[in-house]
């Protein structure tokens, strides 16, 4: 059912596609892949890629790619991700967003699961999301959650501050009280600076987690550097 759900979320994004108001396509280098502050990359760069489509009416579709690499043995090269949402204003400066996504490993299948949130945005440029899954990286009836706060600051129009935290919690099924490194659950945050100038985003960070005895997640500087298009 809930992959059926799935399905009909994209297929509807699609259909309305007459309705598009805008498209846009993102590419993006980066010093690395840090999901919730852990290397997909073996702590190598990534060079990523993105192409959205947004409508009138507040929904949304879109594709997200990026270059992975999980180590010796692993057959995953590629993280190829699908979503579709709807975001709104509510009030003078509120914005709530719904999204349904679905990662796709290529190479590895068995990892492949979806994932759905949920996110409030206040006036502050302060976002609280959450985000959760049935099947946590491909793992049977595990259910996992994982809760992000960020705060955004705009100093001018070029420059900018970002802070956030997130809580992940693996919630029950096989494994999960051991899935992250030996516990149910870790933190990670980050704080640096952005930056916007002709046309390209920068952003320089100190990403952490308290996860100890796991190269994969120790403390690092990120950089990035991304192009938008919009069609």
């Amino acid at each position: 059912m809930k992959k059926t759900l799935f399905a009909s979320v994209l297929a509807a994004g699609f259909a309305l596609s007459a309705q598009a108001t805008e498209y846009s396509a993102t590419v993006t280098g980066a010093s690395d892949y840090l999901f919730n502050g852990i290397s997909q990359t073996g702590e190598d760069p990534a060079l990523q890629a993105s192409f959205d489509v947004a409508f009138d009416n507040g929904f949304y579709v879109g594709t997200w790619a990026s270059n992975v690499d999980f180590g010796p043995g692993d057959d995953a090269d590629a993280e190829w991700d699908f979503y579709a949402g709807y975001s709104a204003d509510f009030a003078d400066g509120w914005n709530y967003d719904l999204m349904i996504n679905q990662y796709i490993y290529v190479g590895e299948s068995d990892y492949n699961y979806p994932e759905i949130s949920a996110a409030i945005t206040a006036p502050t440029n302060t976002t609280l999301r959450v985000w959760y899954t049935w099947k946590q990286f491909g793992e049977k009836n595990l259910d996992h959650s994982y809760i992000k706060l960020e705060q955004t600051y705009d100093i001018d129009d070029i420059w900018g501050l970002e802070a956030s935290y997130t809580y992940n919690k693996a919630l029950s099924g096989p494994g999960a009280d051991t899935y992250w490194y030996g516990k149910d659950h870790y933190s990670n945050w980050l704080v640096g600076v952005t930056a916007s100038y002709a046309g390209f985003d920068f952003a320089l960070n100190w990403q952490d987690t308290d996860v100890d005895d796991a190269p994969e997640a120790d403390g690092r500087v990120f950089f990035s550097v991304s192009r938008t298009f919009d069609f």
